[in-house]
């Protein structure tokens, strides 16, 4: 049996986990069964915020947290949750059985790919986005060097280009 995994572009997966935890969660917790996501939970702790805080006090922090102090703090954090370690240490993104065209494929465009006998199988869908997110957010030279080093590994496993550095 042959298992193939698949990677996320490191600097795209880093913003949407952003967008996601910091921007997109915070708006659901008006929800039935809602809970924060341990990745919350230890950004909450990082900016001081007590436990006992409210959903709503906790939702104004996740909204006050800049794209900048989330990558200072990653480095910090980036082994703790599965939403921002390396991929390389998960093996979550595994696709067991599964017949592609090539064994020779180190990334994949899933679109791309026949998944029409996997039955109730969608790559492509989600439950939910952060492409939702509308606001936009691009790597600073420094912040490009921090997903380089962190997820190095992932850029190489996955057979992406590792970003070229300038001026930094």
């Amino acid at each position: 049996m042959r298992s193939y995994r698949i990677f996320r572009d490191p600097a795209s997966r880093v913003i949407s986990c952003f967008k996601d935890k910091l921007r997109l969660v915070p708006s659901w917790i008006e929800a039935e069964n809602f809970f924060w996501p341990y990745l919350n939970k230890i950004i909450f702790r990082e900016f001081g915020l007590r436990s006992d805080a409210s959903d709503e006090e906790k939702a104004a922090v996740c909204k006050l947290v800049t794209f900048q102090e989330f990558m200072c703090l990653l480095p910090k954090i980036y082994l703790m949750d599965p939403h921002v370690w390396p991929q390389v240490l998960s093996s979550q993104c595994k696709i067991s059985k599964l017949t592609l065209p090539s064994l020779r494929i180190r990334s994949l465009q899933l679109e791309k790919i026949d998944f029409g006998d996997i039955p109730d199988f969608n790559p492509i869908s989600k439950g939910h986005s952060s492409s939702s997110v509308s606001e936009q957010i691009a790597l600073s030279g420094s912040e490009l060097l921090v997903v380089r080093k962190l997820y190095y590994q992932d850029y190489v496993a996955g057979g992406y280009d590792l970003p070229v550095l300038t001026n930094i």
